[in-house]
């Protein structure tokens, strides 16, 4: 709850060489907790790269431009009545190494064995209080977890959010990809589209060849 953690910090403070550690999955972002834990040193679970050997963060979500995260072929698992075959997509699913591209398939022995060959990364906040360590673990890299079962259960929580319910994927944010903490984004929309804006187009029933929705806005003024 709101001020629970600086009360209990105050109540330390009656003793001078006091420890304390809190261990958490995430809030919301710009609580409490997002601020104490960004305030620390912001050191990551590493693991060994099976390709180039570097050390490297692993991680699910997938970043614009930029190698890493956990890749895979959905049109491959598509079934005629448009359902997902999971079996089918854990086959083409892989972890990718942000260094070299190496690709790290769903094997649990070589999962366990690079998390066990792994350790935290040196601090990344410059700014930290001396003493005050922040260590941040990512579901990517809890192995007691079928790759594809995190994929099932994020796919669940998005489809929930295509009909408005937040709530699944807000828990899947916070409690399963743990990215960066876990710290949920109430302005986080995963479903939000690219906007593609084609000026030399005459607007006709016909509208944009092989489009994916059909939209209609309505300006509704008082008065």
């Amino acid at each position: 709850k709101p001020g629970r953690l600086n009360l209990a910090e105050q109540r330390q403070k009656q003793v001078w060489n006091y420890r304390r550690v809190n261990l958490s999955t995430g809030g919301v972002k710009g609580d409490q907790l997002f601020i104490e834990a960004n305030s620390g040193s912001c050191r990551y679970w590493q693991e060994p790269c099976d390709g180039c050997g570097q050390y490297f963060t692993p991680r699910i979500r997938v970043r614009e431009g930029k190698l890493g995260g956990w890749h895979y072929d959905k049109t491959r698992a598509i079934r005629k009545d448009g359902s997902v075959d999971y079996e089918a997509l854990a086959a083409t699913l892989y972890q990718e190494c942000p260094h070299c591209g190496h690709r790290m398939y769903d094997d649990p022995g070589e999962r366990r064995r690079r998390s066990e060959q792994g350790g935290y990364s040196d601090p990344t906040n410059p700014s930290a209080a001396s003493g005050r360590e922040t260590l941040f673990i990512h579901g990517a890299s809890l192995y007691n977890r079928k790759m594809v079962e995190i994929i099932h259960e994020r796919d669940n929580a998005l489809k929930a959010a295509s009909y408005g319910d937040l709530e699944p994927f807000k828990i899947y944010t916070q409690r399963v990809e743990c990215e960066d903490g876990g710290f949920w984004d109430p302005e986080d929309r995963p479903l939000a589209g690219k906007i593609t804006v084609i000026p030399t187009l005459t607007k006709s029933k016909d509208g944009i060849p092989d489009h994916d929705y059909r939209l209609m806005t309505i300006d509704r003024q008082r008065g």
